[in-house]
């Protein structure tokens, strides 16, 4: 995972966006930092820096058919290889939301085939993992929990020992929840030094809630 998208991840929930790197178009599209790596002629990786951009409805559905377009190229089946045929999805995928680093953020490179020629597989297959977790991130529900409902579940783990009451809960406010109780959990005066830092070192009663004061 790139430095870059590390340090979004980390802060999400604490700074604003701006201060870390990302930015918005004309139109109103959030991108992303991050960096890929590149094969070179002589067989050495490169790090090319990108952004990131989240697909749209109308790029999934150009990405199907681009896909099935090119497996028809290939002359492979679309039943019988229908794995490869999801894979070209992605790569589809991937190849729009990939963005030049600077304005006016053009897409990075023309297509899926091209993205699958050019860079690195492995590298290739983590940035799509990210561009995953991006996709949630900017999902409108992301983060609908508030502070008492958050402590109420953690309640409900403590007492009987499980974290089952986090499958009662939507994958966005799950990741919410995980965020908010790590953060939580870094601010305790158990807590190892090492592993507090400024953004983490307030007392836990600055929060808006606590479990005593929750049923």
């Amino acid at each position: 995972m790139s430095e870059a998208f590390e340090r979004a991840v980390k802060h999400a929930f604490e700074t604003d966006w701006s201060d870390l790197g990302i930015e918005e178009s004309k139109e109103g599209l959030l991108h992303f930092p991050d960096t890929l790596q590149r094969r070179k002629a002589n067989g050495s990786l490169q790090s090319v820096e990108i952004m990131l951009r989240v697909p749209g409805n109308m790029q999934r559905v150009h990405a199907r058919k681009r896909s099935r377009k090119m497996l028809d190229e290939l002359e492979l089946d679309k039943d019988e290889d229908r794995d490869f045929l999801e894979e070209l999805e992605k790569y589809e995928l991937l190849a729009y939301a990939m963005r030049d680093r600077k304005p006016p953020y053009v897409q990075h490179v023309p297509d899926g085939m091209s993205l699958w020629k050019s860079y690195d597989l492995t590298s290739l297959g983590k940035l799509n993992t990210r561009l995953a977790l991006i996709t949630e991130a900017c999902d409108p529900r992301y983060g609908e929990l508030t502070a008492d409902e958050i402590w109420k579940v953690a309640m409900r783990i403590a007492a009987g020992g499980s974290a089952s009451p986090l499958a009662d809960i939507a994958g966005f406010d799950q990741a919410t929840c995980i965020t908010f109780l790590a953060r939580e959990a870094l601010k305790s005066p158990t807590a190892p030094s090492w592993a507090q830092s400024p953004s983490t070192s307030k007392p836990a009663t600055e929060t808006s809630s606590s479990p005593s004061s929750t049923s």
